[in-house]
């Protein structure tokens, strides 16, 4: 599908997201429909089950895809991984998010809009 509308960012659906995560963790070279997405929408957990690893992480970037973790709640985490290398952190708390982007030197308000001070 991205053939037909190559300005749309698109993510790898679920059996895709699978085989990335099998891959990274048993080290195997993906099958090259992993690499359709130009994000990767990683959950940290499905319920009990940790699912993120920073394998993960390695291994979607040599793939030139970029990974966004979901669902991240608390600031210790969040250091953890952007130290590791995502690329964006979904979270039900920007509040938190921001105050750990302002710490690291990493936010950047967007251009054009009046933000409170930090």
């Amino acid at each position: 599908m991205q053939h037909a509308v190559p300005d749309v960012t698109t993510a790898p659906g679920w059996r895709a997201l699978t085989t990335l995560i099998a891959a990274s963790r048993s080290y195997a070279r993906p099958p090259a429909r992993v690499a359709s997405g130009t994000f990767a929408h990683v959950p940290l957990r499905l319920g009990r089950v940790p699912i993120y690893a920073e394998r993960v992480v390695r291994r979607a970037h040599a793939l030139d895809i970029r990974v966004a973790v979901w669902t991240v709640n608390d600031q210790p985490t969040m250091h953890t991984l952007l130290d590791a290398g995502v690329d964006a952190i979904i979270t039900d708390h920007p509040d938190l998010l921001r105050e750990v982007l302002i710490a690291r030197g990493q936010w950047a308000p967007l251009r054009g809009r009046r933000t409170a001070k930090a």
